[in-house]
């Protein structure tokens, strides 16, 4: 057991040393490092926030209300939430204005809450993949995933969907709530702020490498596993399952290859804090923040109805305008959804009010029953005959 803990230790001098000599730059990063930096960080979460609105508008315009599209827009909702709050944080720094305390620690805590959320949310999608194809639940990944199939009120995506909500926002709330409370950030000499060093590990970077590995974990075991069961079963497998399946695949592999940088990085100020890789710090400044914008590029290409509807230079104005318009159609949804349940209540209430005054209890009881608007024009015309 001793010589396995000398030998790792021997390993990682060596792989330290190999790793300094060939990539390291041995000096900080200078004042135009980091405003080159910032830009490309800036420009990406720019990008993400058009992409994330356009997925949140085109869900609550045209898209059905399937478990899969419902994780998509979640997910959708945190990148837009995450890249809204770097964008601001990062124009911020560029206008070289001091934050003040109470500034710093809600846009943090906003950042905070939003990418860790998305972390989970897109390891939702990885483990509903699982779920659906390991477990032999491919029925569930296609129209029937609306939350009412097979007459049953609750099944399975049903109860996924709120587990998911719970853990996906409740756990993050839950960081940002001790982080708060036991009052760990601090702040850097840049102006900005975030949690102390351990902090830092334990409610930032380990959720993000555990879900990180957990995601090419499970994608690795779904794909040994579609692809041993397509030899089996070849051409009997169901087409829109299949094309879902792939669908959702993307959304985790998208996910690997933007948080992949940000994995290396820690990895590589683990081997060697005292080095400076530019390279390595550019790709993550402009990868972390692009999930909300491959997300869109992946929801656009996959689904076809996406590019059904507009043409070329339609999609790019839609995207464009998406975060203008996405607050007030997320306004208007939420009032539609409000009339929807208001209006038949009072339309009832009123039909009672009426009926009770004529006294015609039997005809009330019709009138306000979920019949169509024919049969009671019908009904009135008999009546004043």
């Amino acid at each position: 057991m001793r010589s396995n803990v000398i030998c790792g230790d021997i390993l990682a001098v060596v792989f330290r040393y190999i790793f300094w000599i060939l990539w390291c730059k041995g000096e900080e990063y200078t004042h135009e490092d980091t405003q080159i930096l910032g830009g490309v960080n800036l420009a990406s979460a720019l990008l993400s926030l058009m992409g994330s609105s356009f997925v949140v508008v085109h869900y609550l315009m045209f898209s059905r209300r399937l478990v899969v599209s419902q994780i998509i827009f979640w997910l959708a909702i945190a990148d837009l939430m995450a890249s809204f709050a770097i964008a601001l944080s990062q124009s911020w720094l560029f206008a070289a204005s001091e934050y003040s305390w109470a500034t710093c620690l809600t846009l943090r805590s906003f950042i905070e809450f939003s990418v860790v959320a998305s972390f989970f949310w897109s390891s939702c999608i990885a483990f509903y993949l699982f779920y659906a194809i390991v477990w032999h639940k491919d029925m569930m990944l296609s129209e029937g995933s609306k939350g009412t199939s097979a007459g049953k009120k609750w099944n399975w995506t049903n109860v996924f969907m709120i587990v998911a909500h719970i853990v996906c926002w409740g756990t993050p709330l839950v960081f940002c709530i001790i982080l708060l409370a036991a009052d760990w950030y601090q702040k850097t000499e840049s102006g900005w702020c975030h949690p102390k060093e351990p902090y830092l590990f334990i409610f930032w970077e380990l959720p993000m490498i555990i879900s990180f590995f957990v995601n090419i974990f499970l994608y690795g075991i779904i794909a040994f596993y579609v692809q041993r069961r397509s030899r089996k079963h070849r051409g009997t497998k169901n087409h829109l399952s299949a094309k879902i399946q792939h669908r959702l695949a993307l959304f985790v592999l998208v996910y690997a290859v933007c948080w992949a940088p940000n994995v290396a990085s820690h990895i590589e100020t683990y081997i060697a804090p005292h080095c400076w890789l530019f390279w390595l710090g550019l790709i993550q400044n402009a990868f972390s923040p692009a999930q909300g914008f491959l997300n869109c590029v992946v929801y656009g290409l996959s689904n076809q109805e996406v590019w059904s509807r507009y043409r070329w230079w339609q999609h790019l104005l839609m995207i464009i305008a998406s975060p203008f318009i996405v607050l007030p159609i997320i306004v208007l949804a939420s009032l539609e959804e409000i009339l929807r349940v208001a209006i038949p209540s009072l339309h009832a209430r009123l039909f009672r009010r009426q009926y009770a005054e004529v006294g015609s209890v039997n005809y009330a009881r019709r009138a306000y029953s979920p019949v169509s608007v024919n049969d009671s024009l019908s009904d009135l015309e008999t009546t004043d005959t």
